[in-house]
């Protein structure tokens, strides 16, 4: 959502910059599973409160910015400020938080692992890697669409701020369900 957002809002670039960033998180997410910190998370109720705060935190900073946006709609953004490292690190940041990922990681990419085939850091690597690659595609090709399609509806002049608003509320959502979201031990 926050890709098809930023390409809607500030083009094709920005939503390219972001989807970098988010890809960079699912790097530190794969190295955590090769390392092992993924197992401390779905093992230590403290650790897996501490992210899932600090998420939970950080999507709600989210949503106050995009209702934020929607206020002031008519005030243009500097979309240098966006399609820089200011909006790739806000893409890490996102992702990097997510509790949800690292656990989907430690319990995906595990499942395809031969110990008999080769060594086992290369090809969770592998796995990573491939994950990496069909998020960056997708994303992209969202951004590239999402980018397109608002060149089309520029016209519509309550867009933008609509788009604001619906992703203040996907995010303040995200966030409660974040923040209800339980650590099962068993």
């Amino acid at each position: 959502l926050y890709v098809v957002l930023q390409a809607s809002t500030h083009g094709f670039r920005a939503g390219l910059v972001l989807t970098i960033g988010l890809c960079c998180g699912l790097l530190v997410h794969t190295a955590a599973v090769i390392f092992g910190l993924a197992a401390l998370l779905q093992t230590s109720v403290l650790s897996f409160t501490l992210l899932k705060l600090l998420g939970a935190g950080y999507l709600l900073y989210l949503a106050f910015q995009s209702f934020r946006h929607a206020a002031d709609s008519g005030t243009p953004h500097n979309t240098d400020t966006l399609a820089s490292p200011y909006l790739l690190g806000r893409g890490l940041l996102m992702n990097v938080t997510n509790p949800k990922v690292s656990l989907f990681f430690l319990a995906f990419l595990p499942q395809f692992v031969d110990p008999e085939r080769s060594d086992i850091n290369w090809q969770l690597s592998a796995l990573g890697g491939t994950f990496i690659l069909m998020a960056f595609t997708i994303f992209t090709c969202l951004a590239g669409v999402t980018s397109h399609l608002e060149k089309r509806l520029k016209p519509v002049p309550h867009l933008k701020p609509a788009l604001n608003r619906l992703a203040g509320v996907v995010f303040s959502i995200l966030a409660a369900q974040l923040l209800l979201s339980e650590l099962d031990l068993e």
